[in-house]
């Protein structure tokens, strides 16, 4: 894969870039954010990996950038995700934070990669979500997350992951947009369940 990997501490730049590399992944490193914005105009990745806190430009501006090309992009942050980031406009298609192990970062971009090649779609009545890009009935972004959250609900799994609640908090935000009457709701009994009408 080409990955742009944009991060301005260079002590994890470098060893990232190792990284990757070691994996046969083609790297192009950047240092800020004007310098990813640069590479992103000149060309084309299959993903990028963008610290949050990457300076002379933001990260939002930058991930706005590779959501109007489709490249999916995976955001370091030092904070846990939330539902105010879940529901922005620019959004990554998968949050890692800080500290993180190298593979679970390999593992990520393994799944990611796995759905942007997919032409898999999860259809349900009301909705459809397309793995390969990341949308919720062709037009509200997904996170990687929000994806296998789905997933695990409609194989009768319990969701992955430290915060299912604020997944589950950001798509019902996410079905608020598209006018429908459905909602994840969460009970100790059932555990997460898709309700749909006025079930």
């Amino acid at each position: 894969m080409k990955i742009l990997l944009a991060a301005s501490n260079r002590d994890l730049l470098y060893g990232l870039e190792r990284l990757l590399e070691i994996k046969q992944h083609t790297v192009t490193a950047a240092f800020d954010g004007i310098q990813a914005s640069c590479y992103i105009a000149d060309e084309s990745f299959d993903l990028a990996i963008a610290d949050e806190n990457i300076p002379l430009r933001s990260a939002e501006k930058i991930i706005a950038e590779l959501n109007g090309i489709n490249t999916p992009v995976i955001l370091l942050t030092g904070k846990p995700v939330n539902t105010r980031q879940l529901t922005r406009p620019a959004l990554a298609n998968s949050y890692l934070t800080y500290p993180f192990a190298p593979e679970t970062l390999l593992e990520r971009i393994a799944d990611i990669r796995r759905k942007a090649d997919s032409r898999e779609v999860i259809e349900k009545d009301e909705f459809h979500i397309s793995k390969s890009d990341f949308l919720l009935s062709g037009r509200i972004r997904l996170t990687n997350e929000e994806i296998n959250f789905f997933e695990a609900l409609f194989a009768g799994r319990k969701p992955e992951g430290a915060r299912p609640d604020t997944l589950a908090s950001a798509i019902n935000q996410k079905f608020a947009l598209l006018h429908r009457d459905m909602r994840i709701r969460y009970s100790s009994k059932n555990g997460y369940t898709l309700e749909m009408g006025h079930e």
